[in-house]
């Protein structure tokens, strides 16, 4: 399974009759040039914006949330409106930005413009110079979602930055910046749309994402897990399995809120299959005599270890499962 982050495509393609991988040129966070795919079935794209916009993509020592964009992610939206699409679902999970969607925007032609009426290229260090926007809305006929299962505002201490800047590479000097830009944006598209944006929930996934594709493409915000679960059929093999297993890297409180694994451990209890639940580290406990819990990190080691090792470690957890 997979949660709308990276190798989400990986997990929806064999179950699509006939789905296309289609590769593109694009770039990545920081508009170095790389190869990225989406998928088509029948008038559907789906598109992964970890592939062109994702935090896997950039080495630690260079990644710069300040001037990291999601324009390659918008290229391959491009790429596959100019090829027949007429519906684009967007998984936006694990990206590298906190730009509000402006790369994405720009790619699609929306055009910015500075305080002397000059064209600009946005990102999230100058958001807040943005005077003016012209949007010609000429995917108007296009279906735009925007695949999360995020819950959080666009801004405050729940907001995009905050939480996940980060992780990011945000700083302490860096974060009231990015807030300070993701507001203003916002105020300016809220303007555009004659929506109230901010406080929508899951506005604040892939770094405010959806603000550009809800306020400027008439976009829509859907849960991911809802929609990977039916393309796969989950539903049908939950109840032919005698046993599940999953997890994830880190599983704390927000693992039950709206994500995969929650879901997942939810529908194991109700059922009262026999749920292994494996996380590389783990802050809560499920209590309840079906859910067996394992984790990658063993007592003093450090997660970077648990890291390094995940492979072999995972393999001893699974050889030794009793059923």
């Amino acid at each position: 399974m997979a949660d709308g982050g990276e190798n989400t495509l990986e997990c929806i393609y064999p179950h699509l009759w006939n789905a296309e991988i289609v590769w593109v040129e694009t770039v990545d966070p920081l508009q170095r040039p790389i190869k990225a795919s989406y998928l088509t079935f029948q008038d559907t794209a789906y598109v992964e914006l970890a592939s062109s916009s994702g935090l896997t993509l950039l080495e630690e020592n260079v990644r710069d949330i300040m001037h990291s964009t999601t324009y390659g992610t918008g290229l391959l939206i491009k790429h596959a409106l100019e090829n027949g699409i007429k519906r684009i679902v967007l998984f936006a999970g694990g990206s590298a930005t906190n730009d509000g969607g402006v790369g994405i925007a720009q790619a699609l032609g929306v055009q910015f413009y500075d305080y002397d009426g000059f064209p600009m290229i946005p990102n999230p260090s100058n958001l807040h110079t943005i005077d003016d926007i012209e949007n010609t809305y000429m995917y108007s006929d296009i279906e735009f979602i925007v695949a999360t299962d995020v819950r959080n505002p666009l801004l405050g201490e729940n907001g995009a930055t905050e939480i996940y800047g980060p992780q990011k590479g945000a700083t302490e000097k860096t974060i009231p910046v990015l807030e300070e830009g993701l507001r203003y944006y916002a105020e300016l598209i809220e303007n555009l749309c004659g929506k109230d944006l901010t406080d929508t929930e899951g506005m604040g996934a892939a770094g405010g994402t959806p603000l550009s594709i809800v306020g400027l493409l008439n976009g829509s915000i859907v849960s991911a897990v809802d929609i990977i679960f039916q393309l796969v059929e989950y539903e049908a093999d939950f109840e032919d399995a005698d046993v599940i297993i999953t997890g994830e890297g880190r599983f704390d409180s927000q693992s039950l809120s709206g994500k995969i694994v929650g879901r997942i451990v939810k529908d194991s209890i109700k059922s009262k299959k026999t749920c292994f639940l494996i996380a590389g580290h783990r802050d809560i406990s499920i209590i309840y005599k079906n859910i067996k819990h394992f984790d990658l990190k063993k007592g003093k080691s450090s997660v970077q270890d648990s890291i390094l090792h995940a492979n072999e470690l995972l393999k001893e957890i699974l050889i030794n499962l009793e059923v």
